[in-house]
């Protein structure tokens, strides 16, 4: 609604008002402005309203050409118009059209866009004719088989169109298509469209079409082919250079037993296997058919997937999709085999050429990822054979051992526990075989945390336990999995279950920061999202089956060996850790495994004397601060916990007390190969007096033979004794150090048998006569308390082996200066 409108509808009551309020009070007064418009309005509105200007069709005809993309043609329009008063304008076609040269009854005009439409002025009534020369669209090498524009609505329009292809299909969808005829230069279609005057022609070249222009090619081939179980896959790719003329459709050669599965490329617009003659003789037999979307002039590149099947036991004989006879090529191929095949050329012409790695060029290895197998170049179509053969499979084990933890306690009476924990992963099998060791006695077994109750099969020595397994869940990289909250877990032990490593804790803990802020927030029964590894596509979880069992042995001794075993297994391992615990009392002396051992490892007396000379000279002690806590100690409170825990009617594994000293062995890639440990052991008290006599005789031999009278033999004893002591130290720590402390002993005990009358003496006379003590405060005593100071402090420094050192260089210079002394004494 205008302005001036909403205008005339306010004051409209205020004029039939004027009339009854004038009857009644008087009259109203209105600016003349206001009134002089208000009568406009009104006399405006009471007009008749004229008749439209009648124009009726009388007849149209288009007629023109398509080329590329562009259509140019002429419009005839003969039309009437009724009786008019002055100027009128006949809409006549699409705006989006480029106009050229336009007539109205034979004299040059213009035509003017209005609404969409291009409209030509009339000015006096009658019959008239247009004739307007018109192009739509755009000339490019790729188009659509398309025209389509609007004409304004009338009668029937006549529609001849000249497409320069041959054996084509032609549509019109707002009309009939009356012929499809052949003329000079391509195919003449004719129809009529009806009264809408929407003109939407389509066509399509019929299959069975065949150019008659003469054209010359150039084809470059690149051929992938992927041989497999029965079946070789294939991939040609095609690149088309048109020397003369152009390019509508292409005809390629496919040997017989060859399956075209697709083909694709931007100008292809369908394609067919068809048999039968080709258009060249040379040509004849099955080909394959390629209709393009537009008219090639110059480059085209398409490809070719196919396969055919392969027989076993034959040399393959190779196929491929070649360019038609009359055309010029050359090609590479390159094959490609799984790992378990064996490829061998076992036929091909001299024109073939196998090609080096370093020679293939970059247009067929781009075609994969894989290092090809083996190269060829060829420019006619080659014959090339290959023979085939199949290595042997290796067998994959659809079950194995991550991981086997074995944790096992010998007691005084000779009682053997042992717990058993293995990671599991498993694709097939319904049952773990476990044979215990004779004479030993399940006692516990689990299955992810729940109990379970194995079979047994066999009797005596065959008799073995059946656990049962579940299948190894796989998954994604973007899958979760949960995992429900048990008593006492921590997120280290959830991580070491599911990631094998405890130290990735932070990953589950990163993953549940909306119920977890700290590692210390599991409570039980809470559901945690544990993630996949990144490093894989498909993770294949692990289960974990824990068992313990006892096996009653004869009582150890103080000195004696024991043989230690773990079930065997049915399943390969491919990790074993097993921590043996021995009674406080008893001393391990040696070990003989079929595991590595890396604690308390005896090494050969050479690197224990190295490793002695680094500990001396280098190692310090060091102290962090705090309580001590006694590892032993945290042993047996867990032993205590878990047995509080076993009375409340809860299963746990670990029912046996973990205590006394540990020893650990491990091996990688163990098979199926039982673990065994052989352990000779002695009692402690042996250890205790092989320690006493390693510091008692360095100490008796190192005063005979610094007071005593000095012989060969007394020196060849102590030699002797050392060697025994060397050896004892190697199966008895604290030997080495001992030794070193009997001989600083020694060394000290000599100094004061030396010098203790005198000392004493003077202590006597200083106690007696206090004042005397001014008289040995010189500087020469002095230096001497100095010098004894920095010995002291070198003992404390390095008590093993520079604390020897110190003592026997100021032994030496003592006996260096007594010497000197009682020779001027002789002399005065």
């Amino acid at each position: 609604m205008t302005q001036r409108t909403l205008w005339l509808l306010l004051l409209l009551p205020l004029v039939f008002s004027e009339v009854s309020f004038a009857e009644e009070t008087g009259k109203v007064t209105l600016p003349l402005s206001m009134w002089q418009a208000m009568r406009d309005r009104l006399e405006a509105a009471q007009k008749p309203e004229t008749a439209p200007v009648a124009v009726s069709a009388i007849e149209r005809q288009i007629e023109g050409s398509f080329r590329k993309g562009l259509f140019s043609g002429t419009l005839t329009y003969r039309f009437a118009v009724e009786d008019t008063r002055g100027h009128v304008r006949v809409p006549v076609l699409d705006a989006g059209a480029a106009m050229g040269e336009v007539a109205l009854d034979g004299k040059t005009t213009s035509l003017l866009a209005e609404g969409g439409m291009y409209t030509v002025g009339v000015d006096q009534p009658g019959v008239h004719e247009l004739r307007a020369r018109f192009f739509w669209g755009r000339e490019q090498d790729r188009f659509a088989r398309l025209l389509s524009f609007s004409l304004p609505p009338a009668g029937v329009t006549r529609v001849s169109v000249l497409i320069p292809e041959s054996d084509i299909e032609a549509k019109l969808a707002r009309g009939a298509i009356i012929s499809a005829d052949p003329a000079p230069g391509g195919t003449r279609v004719e129809g009529a469209l009806d009264a809408s005057g929407r003109m939407s022609l389509s066509w399509n070249r019929k299959i069975t079409h065949r150019s008659r222009e003469k054209v010359q090619t150039e084809f470059r081939e690149q051929v992938l082919l992927t041989l497999q179980e029965a079946m070789v896959d294939g991939l040609a790719v095609f690149d088309v250079d048109v020397l003369q003329g152009e390019l509508d459709r292409l005809e390629l050669v496919v040997p017989e037993g060859l399956d075209v599965v697709s083909v694709d490329g931007g100008a292809v617009l369908q394609w067919a296997v068809e048999s039968g003659a080709a258009s060249s003789p040379a040509a004849n037999g099955t080909r394959l058919n390629v209709l393009l979307r537009y008219l090639v002039e110059r480059h085209m590149r398409f490809s070719v997937r196919f396969q055919f099947q392969t027989e076993e036991g034959k040399p393959l004989a190779l196929r491929l999709p070649l360019p038609p006879p009359e055309a010029t090529f050359t090609g590479n191929l390159g094959i490609l085999a799984p790992a378990g095949y064996n490829v061998q050329v076992a036929e091909r012409d001299a024109e073939v050429q196998e090609l080096a790695q370093r020679e293939l060029p970059p247009e067929l290895t781009d075609l994969t990822q894989s290092p090809l197998l083996l190269g060829f170049a060829f420019s006619k179509p080659p014959r090339l054979s290959l023979s085939v053969t199949r290595n042997q499979d290796v067998t994959l084990l659809s079950t194995v051992i991550d991981e086997l933890e074995a944790s096992s306690v010998l007691i005084e009476d000779g009682t053997e526990i042992t717990k058993l924990k293995l990671r599991v992963r498993n694709n097939r099998r319904q049952y773990l075989t476990v044979r215990l060791p004779e004479g030993a006695v399940l006692t516990h077994s689990q299955l992810e945390g729940r109990p379970v109750r194995p079979a047994v099969t066999g009797s005596g020595a065959e008799e073995a336990l059946l656990f049962p397994l579940r299948q190894s869940e796989k998954v994604g990289r973007h899958q979760t999995r949960l995992h429900v909250v048990r008593p006492d877990e921590t997120l280290s032990e959830i991580a070491n279950f599911y990631f094998g490593n405890p130290n990735e804790f932070n990953r589950i803990l990163e993953g549940n920061r909306d119920q977890l802020s700290s590692a210390d927030g599991l409570y039980v029964g809470q559901q945690l999202r544990i993630p996949a590894s990144t490093d894989v596509n498909v993770e294949e979880s692990n289960f974990v089956i824990e068992l313990a069992y006892r096996r009653e042995r004869p009582a150890l001794g103080s000195f004696g060996r024991r043989e230690l075993l773990l079930p065997s297994l049915d399943v390969e391992a491919q990790k074993a850790v097993w921590h043996l615990y021995l009674p406080e009392h008893l001393e391990a002396l040696s070990f003989d495994a079929n595991l590595a051992q890396y604690s308390h490892v005896r090494y050969d007396h050479f690197r224990r004397v190295r490793d002695f000379l680094y500990r001396a000279l280098f190692e310090r002690n060091a102290f962090a601060g705090g309580g001590y806590v006694s590892v032993l100690k945290l042993r047996k409170d867990l032993y205590y916990s878990e047995s509080g825990r076993q009375a409340s009617s809860e299963v746990v594994l670990s029912s046996f007390p973990l205590v006394g000293e540990r020893y650990r062995f491990r091996r990688a890639l163990l098979g199926r190969e039982v673990p065994r440990i052989r352990v000779t052991y002695a009692d402690q008290a042996f250890g205790t007096a092989a320690r006493w006599l390693s510091l008692l005789l360095p100490l008796a031999l190192g005063l005979l033979l610094l007071h005593g009278r000095r012989s060969l033999g007394r020196f060849v004893g102590a030699g002797a004794v050392l060697l025994l002591l060397l050896f004892a130290g190697y199966y008895f720590n604290g030997v080495h150090r001992r030794i070193l402390w009997g001989v600083d002993l020694a060394l000290l005990l000599s100094l004061l048998w030396m010098r203790g009358r005198p000392f004493w003496q003077g202590l006597r006379r200083i106690a007696w006569e206090p004042w005397r003590v001014v008289e040995i405060v010189t500087l020469r005593n002095l230096a001497f308390l100095v010098g004894c100071c920095v010995i002291l402090w070198f003992v404390l420094l390095f008590p093993l082996l520079l604390s020897s050192t110190a003592a026997v260089a100021l032994y030496l210079w003592w006996r260096r200066k007594e010497r000197l002394r009682r020779q001027e004494v002789a002399h005065a």
